[in-house]
């Protein structure tokens, strides 16, 4: 019992402190200030790792500066994570497109889609690589139809 008692009062603090970690990252990241961001966000990580939107915050710190293929594997982590968030989906098509893999973003945004179909960014990034809304639509009934065969983009790429 009284282990059990200082169990729950050391899970307690960890969580205290996780928690610090994101308040300060997310207070960074407010600031725009995405060096602090990012060790706020990988300390909280670093003591959870099972945190999914704190791996998207860390991609989007990571991002911002410049770090490609660092914020690419953060958001393949969250992916990992929870596979289902439309907005990973889309954060991922963006860093892949600024590493010129327009078809790997391209699966990604339509991966975006099919998670969220009103996720109108990923429309308009596949509209921008040239792909009509019969075309969309049509892949989009597709992965539909196929959706427990089609690997997710978040197993390929580097």
């Amino acid at each position: 019992m009284l282990q059990a008692a200082a169990s729950r009062l050391l899970g307690s603090r960890r969580q205290q402190k996780i928690g610090g970690y994101i308040r300060a990252g997310d207070d960074a990241r407010d600031s725009r200030d995405w060096p602090s961001a990012e060790v706020h966000y990988r300390a909280a990580l670093y003591l959870d790792p099972h945190h999914s939107a704190i791996w998207v915050q860390l991609g989007h710190a990571m991002k911002e500066q410049g770090k490609i293929r660092d914020a690419e594997s953060a958001y393949r982590k969250a992916l990992l994570l929870d596979h289902r968030n439309a907005d990973t989906y889309l954060q991922l098509g963006h860093v892949l497109k600024m590493q010129e893999r327009q078809a790997e973003a391209a699966d990604a945004y339509l991966e975006a889609l099919f998670y969220d179909p009103d996720c109108l960014p990923a429309r308009h990034e596949l509209t921008a690589f040239g792909h009509s809304t019969d075309i969309i639509r049509d892949a989009l009934r597709h992965r539909f139809a196929s959706s427990s065969k089609v690997q997710s983009p978040v197993s390929s790429g580097s």
